[in-house]
């Protein structure tokens, strides 16, 4: 069954194409991965599928049983909320028929004996079974789980959670829904490894269509049967693994710059010709090419991967050997102690990954060693001649009113 189908459509801001005369469907069964540089429009299609932005040309239909489920970035209209209402909350019709049930059950605890009330809970019950509300229950506490929620956490408010704990808390309310078409941005930003590998799983199990936006090539490769690649306002349509596309891709770059190349050579002969004979003997055969010439629908240049930018960094002098030493080191907040006994070296030259659930202390391992914390006990030494450069997700030295460069 077609979802969503869109006909010759076209977006522009000011003078820049995002997208020009693009046409699509997506299926019920797809499971797709949309890729492309940062700023090729990846997040502009979602939000046009949503109908959140109109295209400026072109047609976008989604059918009557097409329901979209989108995670969005703002959250400030559910901070009040608790962790699992907001989830739950995606099924209005259940959430308030589990209110009805709790206001009666605590009814019911002053007054024990109201025959009324315990028809009422009987028969809402019955309802709320159902329409699957118990299932669905279970269902979430699964995804909650999955997205390394601790069940005591389940009833906090989502104005207590981090950034990152937020965008979990959108991603489970999207996987919670009703939806039959899920558009997944960047799923994997704020995941670990295991709750990555669980969403893969997950969604490998699901019979929900989902176009999703990540730059994480394993997770691509294990959740989607497709790629479409938006590039310079088009899209390239290729089908299998993400392993697959790359090598499709490398052949369809390899061919088309073969194809161009041949066109060129082609073009170039006829214009000398042209150019020779215009005005010679053969005229006619000059003016009947000059026509074909102009008759030739004309390749695209091959596109470059791009060089990107050179950019210089200039040293505080070659360090010593040893950078970093830590000896029997405890790190955390005040007496809160979330990883002890630690002992490593780090000498120059070390490209060392930092791995570990959520909140298990990796961003505080840093904060320690370039000084922002104080370690609870144990020795941290660097080197002669070290100068640390620290990139934080948070961004809090990110200058606002400074332009980029």
């Amino acid at each position: 069954m077609t979802l969503v189908t869109a006909e010759k459509i076209s977006k522009r801001f000011n003078e820049q194409i995002i997208v020009e005369n693009l046409s699509f469907n997506i299926q019920s069964h797809d499971k797709i991965g949309l890729v492309g540089k940062n700023g090729s429009g990846k997040t502009t299609l979602f939000e046009m599928i949503t109908s959140e932005q109109d295209p400026d040309d072109g047609s976008i239909t989604k059918s009557r049983a097409c329901l979209i489920d989108y995670a969005k970035q703002e959250k400030l209209d559910f901070l009040e909320m608790t962790l699992f209402d907001f989830v739950v909350s995606t099924r209005q019709d259940l959430l308030q028929q589990r209110f009805k049930i709790e206001e009666l059950e605590q009814l019911l605890v002053n007054d024990s004996s109201n025959k009324k009330a315990i028809e009422q809970l009987g028969t809402l019950h019955t309802e709320y079974e159902h329409a699957g509300g118990f299932h669905f229950e279970n269902e979430i506490k699964i995804i909650l789980a999955g997205l390394k929620f601790p069940i005591e956490r389940h009833h906090d408010r989502i104005a207590n959670f981090s950034g990152g704990e937020k965008n979990r808390a959108g991603l489970a309310r999207v996987l919670a829904g009703r939806g039959n078409l899920l558009l997944l941005d960047e799923p994997t930003n704020h995941l670990d490894i295991e709750s990555t590998k669980w969403l893969e799983s997950y969604l490998q199990k699901t019979d929900k269509a989902y176009l999703v936006v990540s730059h994480d090539r394993m997770f691509l490769e294990n959740s989607v049967k497709k790629i479409w690649e938006i590039n310079n306002g088009r899209i390239d349509f290729y089908t299998g693994s993400f392993k697959k596309y790359l090598v499709n891709r490398a052949e369809r770059k390899r061919l088309h710059e073969h194809h161009y190349k041949h066109q060129q050579e082609r073009i170039a002969q006829l214009e000398d010709f042209v150019r020779r004979n215009m005005a010679g003997q053969k005229t006619k055969q000059a003016q009947s090419k000059m026509k074909y010439l102009s008759r030739i629908k004309r390749l695209p240049p091959p596109e470059s991967d791009g060089a990107g930018p050179t950019i210089q960094l200039h040293s505080s002098g070659r360090s010593y050997a040893q950078i970093v030493t830590a000896e029997n080191l405890s790190v955390g907040y005040g007496d809160n102690e979330i990883v002890s006994n630690i002992k490593f070296d780090i000498y120059r030259g070390d490209k060392i990954g930092i791995i570990g659930h959520n909140g298990s202390g990796k961003s505080t391992l840093l904060k320690t060693l370039i000084g922002e914390i104080s370690p609870i006990e144990g020795e941290l030494r660097l080197g002669n001649n070290v100068d640390v450069a620290y990139f934080d997700q948070e961004l809090s030295d990110l200058d606002l009113d400074k332009t980029v460069l």
